[in-house]
């Protein structure tokens, strides 16, 4: 799906292109254009395809439309940097897109990436990333000036687990009360903490937090009684959680609560998972969360082993999303591949080519090659939108 606009301005009328996969390859072919290392990432057929059917699509096309297909077209073929945007909007709306960023130069053109279901790419060229910035911060606006809270604190990956667990625990908690006309409890149990856990990484539910961060973390969590009891004792070290005399139940604590709070009436929830090249040559990516609360915008920039947590304005949340829109240098240029290689139904080198000679992967749930993020040491699939297991 792709972003929409919800104003009476000129953004809303931009025209979405329906480019069918097939004639993607052989147009790149044709007009020799070149390829880096990330632009292997799309899910662009390898195999050569009829290079005189794509032709005869392309020349359907007006003059103006080809001067925007043959940008679109550069930008599957190198890009600088690829965003895999995700922004569920309360508990109802998910929207999914991939802003890709032709340019090293912040201000040039870029374009929305999206698929149907008939084989074709969903395409909307933006003046620039400022644009999809400018169209994230008014739904973190929602229409209501956020206030503002001096609230931070990091935690490892574990811990950070382990929390978004007990939010999500503690909101079921609200919900039932509700339901059953009851007093909501402010202990929980730490076998439901556990269960949320399990739960969360069970149930691909992106309403829940678990489930809405899962899709890009470095590597499953595979928590065990002993290391959710250690994330728990930590996290009350640092005043977020208090545990019972007993050991046995769970409290947030005020600082704790407010973020609970905040996530439970949260309006809308913003994922970023940004994949590009540093100076050196080597892959990378940056994942971030940007949350509006009821009150508060909530900013979770979550690392290979560690997770940030702040309450920022708006301000802040812009410069933050122009950042993440800035590439850091241009992709290695992609090794061609052989006539041969090129002719067959399957290429035989993978689309994603890894670096630092990792032998290469391939998804199992789609079939397609992996990238590796040297970053995280793992593997992830674009396609999926996730990393594969060890």
């Amino acid at each position: 799906m792709m972003v929409e606009k919800n104003m009476n301005d000129a953004e809303t009328e931009v025209r979405e292109y329906l480019v069918p996969k097939a004639v993607v390859a052989p147009l790149q072919g044709s007009f020799n254009m070149v390829r880096n290392r990330l632009g292997e990432v799309f899910d662009v057929p390898q195999a050569q395809g009829n290079a005189a059917q794509a032709m005869q699509w392309w020349q359907k096309q007006s003059p103006e439309d080809q001067l925007t297909l043959r940008f679109i077209l550069t930008g599957l073929a190198s890009p600088a940097l690829v965003n895999n945007i995700a922004i569920l909007r309360g508990d109802t709306a998910l929207i999914e897109t991939t802003l890709v960023q032709q340019s090293l130069r912040p201000d040039d053109p870029c374009f929305l990436l999206g698929e149907d279901t008939g084989g074709n790419f969903k395409v909307r060229k933006l003046p620039s990333p400022e644009t999809m910035a400018g169209t994230l911060l008014m739904y973190l606006d929602a229409g209501v000036e956020p206030g503002v809270a001096d609230f931070k604190f990091e935690v490892n990956l574990n811990e950070f687990i382990v929390l978004l667990a007990t939010i999500d625990l503690q909101r079921r908690s609200n919900t039932l009360s509700l339901l059953e006309h009851e007093e909501a409890s402010p202990q929980l149990k730490l076998a439901d903490v556990q269960k949320s856990i399990a739960d969360g990484l069970q149930y691909p539910d992106p309403r829940w937090l678990i489930p809405f961060v899962l899709p890009i973390l470095p590597a499953k969590p595979n928590l065990d009684w002993n290391a959710i009891w250690q994330a728990v004792y930590s996290l009350s070290t640092r005043g977020i959680v208090k545990i019972s005399d007993d050991k046995t139940t769970v409290t947030l604590s005020e600082p704790g609560a407010l973020l609970a709070s905040e996530m439970e009436r949260r309006m809308t929830m913003i994922r970023i998972a940004s994949f590009g090249y540093d100076q050196q040559g080597k892959a990378g990516s940056t994942t971030t969360f940007l949350i509006r609360g009821e009150s508060l915008v909530w900013y979770m920039d979550v690392g290979a082993a560690s997770a940030v947590v702040a309450a920022i304005d708006l301000d802040k949340a812009g410069e933050l999303l122009m950042e993440l829109f800035k590439p850091s240098a241009a992709p290695p240029l992609a090794q061609a591949a052989p006539a041969a290689q090129v002719a067959a139904p399957k290429a035989a080198a993978p689309r994603a080519a890894p670096v630092a000679q990792q032998p290469a992967r391939v998804c199992p749930d789609c079939g397609q090659p992996a990238t590796w993020v040297e970053q995280y040491k793992r593997w992830y699939c674009y396609r999926c939108k996730k990393y594969l297991n060890p």
